[in-house]
């Protein structure tokens, strides 16, 4: 028997590489299942975001609907389908709450957000 993810036979291992090897597996697992959760940081004074967001089906944050080409939202990196889990490390629940949140925001706001796909 061979072991494909680590070209080791199987019936090589001792116990304790049998126990790395089990404990590995059960990360590689979890770092699977885990999202690339990114902070972007826009600055309102220089405009207007550029964004439509949109509630993400009864999944966690909210989703964003478009995209302005050349908007500040834009030039940070954000795609259409991201998931805005919060704004200034409040949770976004509902589209409403999170315009509430961005509007009432001054200066640079902080949105974590995670790509579409991962959340």
């Amino acid at each position: 028997d061979q072991d494909e993810r680590y070209n080791m036979p199987i019936f090589f291992r001792s116990r304790p590489q049998q126990a790395l090897f089990d404990t590995l597996s059960e990360l590689h697992e979890h770092s699977s299942k885990c999202r690339d959760v990114r902070r972007v940081q826009l600055d309102k004074s220089q405009g207007a975001l550029g964004i439509t967001i949109g509630n993400n089906d009864g999944e966690e944050g909210v989703q964003l609907l478009s995209l302005l080409v050349g908007s500040i939202a834009w030039l940070a990196g954000l795609q259409v389908g991201d998931i805005i889990l919060s704004v200034n490390g409040v949770a976004a629940r509902t589209h409403e709450q999170t315009i509430e949140q961005v509007d009432s925001a001054e200066g640079v706001i902080e949105l974590e957000v995670v790509s579409s796909g991962q959340s």
